[in-house]
This record gives structure tokens, C-alpha cells and sequence, in this order.
């Protein structure tokens, strides 16, 4: 039913959002994002796809928009967020402050994210990659060139490992 197909969607605008391909993410955002019917939908498919929203309209400079994502997901129940949500969601919330000319707010909300990082093993391998270059621009926009350079450097080592695991996998 719906909720397998809005499963589906979810999935690919990750895949286009994940491959820089935003401008296909971006017409399934504005068809399938804010539904009537959410409680019918998978949970963790939801929250994930108005982070995601969240994400892609703060880094296109459209705070309102990101802006309506965020306040969708805060009308819901948070204490069931999986980490990686949270860390996304605390990074869609330092991009947001960042568009909004808050770079103070958006300094600390990426550091929360940060630190929810860190305060769960390997979670780094489960993020999806753009999560560190979003870390990278934010840290590059207030100054923090050796922070930038790290993260990038992260983002580049967690993209080499997969890159080895999937030439393992192929080999099986």
C-alpha cells in the first residue's frame, strides 16, 4: 500500500540527495512531503524524508521552506528517533540557523551534532556521507579551517572504506 510507496520515495531522494543530484530529490519533496495520512506511513521513513527536506531547502539558501520541515518534525514524537536521525536532524537544525543568518546557533547546533556522533560507536560509518561535508561547509563558514579540513578528510577515508567494501562484496 502507501506506506511501501512512500517507503520507495523516501529511499530515492536519499539516493539522488546522497549522489548531489538534489534537483530530483527536490519534485518528490514537494509531491509527497507533509501528508494527511502520516500515522499510516512507517515512522522512521517520515522522519527521515522531512529531514531530509529540512537538509536539502537549508543548503539551497530556502530557510522557509527548510523551516516547514522542521516544524513538521517537531509536532511529532521524538523519543523514538534512531541516532542517526537525531544526528541528522540536529545538522538539518545548524544548516537552517545557518541560511537564517544565525551563525552563532548554527556554530552550536552543528556541534550538538557532532557530539551525538561521538557519543555512539561507528555511528560515523551509518551517517550518510553528505553529513560530513555539511559538517565541513558549516565549520568552513565560521572559520574553522583545521575542523574543515578533518571532516573532509573523514568524508573522504568513510568513502574510500565503502568503496573497499563493495569491491569485498563483489568478489563474494
Amino acid at each position: 500500500g502507501g506506506w511501501v510507496r512512500f517507503s520507495a520515495v523516501a529511499l530515492l531522494a536519499e539516493i539522488y540527495a546522497s549522489a548531489g543530484d538534489v534537483d530530483k530529490a527536490i519534485p518528490l519533496l514537494r509531491i509527497w512531503s507533509f501528508p494527511d495520512k502520516a500515522a499510516e506511513l512507517d515512522g522512521q521513513s517520515l522522519v527521515h524524508f522531512h529531514v531530509l527536506g529540512a537538509e536539502i531547502f537549508a543548503q539551497l539558501g530556502q530557510p522557509e521552506e527548510a523551516r516547514a520541515y522542521l516544524d513538521f518534525l517537531e509536532a511529532r514524537p521524538s523519543d523514538q528517533h534512531s541516532h542517526d536521525i537525531r544526528c541528522l536532524l540536529a545538522m538539518a537544525h545548524a544548516l537552517h540557523h545557518q541560511a537564517e543568518g544565525r551563525s552563532a546557533e548554527a556554530k552550536a547546533m552543528a556541534a550538538e551534532a557532532m557530539a551525538l556522533v561521538q557519543a555512539m560507536p561507528r555511528s560515523e560509518r551509518t551517517l550518510a556521507p553528505r553529513f560530513w561535508c555539511r559538517a565541513a561547509d558549516l565549520a568552513s563558514a565560521h572559520g574553522q579551517w583545521e575542523q574543515a579540513y578533518r571532516l573532509l578528510e573523514r568524508y573522504r577515508r568513510l568513502e574510500q572504506e565503502k568503496k573497499r567494501d563493495m569491491v569485498a562484496v563483489r568478489r563474494v
